[in-house]
């Protein structure tokens, strides 16, 4: 478990805004879900993401393995304008949602495609 020093001059920074600028790899909004999860302890005590730093704490966190979203491809007819290994640019109709989301779990654009996959600000791997 990796763990970070608290400076003095991080007195009064939240708990989350200071792991977001120290530990830039991830966003503050990934911060806030790993401090909610449990995963992220000062002086061995969960606290909320808006916990006020003291100073000269010890931040202990885990990162835990990203959950896969599983994607089935659809039949969906598209224009698709250019294609190579890295890029492909489409001409997308209106209405047509790009990722999958609450409300739009299906017809969307990303599952006909073959993906890279990012971790997202909720830990989940997700198209991008």
């Amino acid at each position: 478990m990796p763990e970070l020093s608290v400076p003095a001059d991080a007195t009064g920074r939240r708990l989350d805004s200071w792991l977001a600028q120290t530990v830039p790899d991830l966003s503050r909004a990934r911060w806030q879900a790993l401090i909610r999860g449990g995963h992220v302890r000062v002086d061995g005590q969960a606290h909320k993401p808006g916990h006020l730093l003291q100073g000269r704490e010890c931040i202990a966190y885990d990162i835990p393995p990203a959950e896969p979203v599983s994607l089935t491809a659809e039949d969906i007819p598209l224009s698709i304008l250019y294609e190579d290994r890295d890029l492909i640019a489409i001409d997308k109709p209106a209405g047509l949602v790009v990722h999958p989301a609450p409300g739009h779990a299906h017809g969307t654009l990303v599952p006909p495609f073959r993906p890279n996959r990012v971790r997202g600000s909720d830990g989940k791997r997700r198209p991008r």
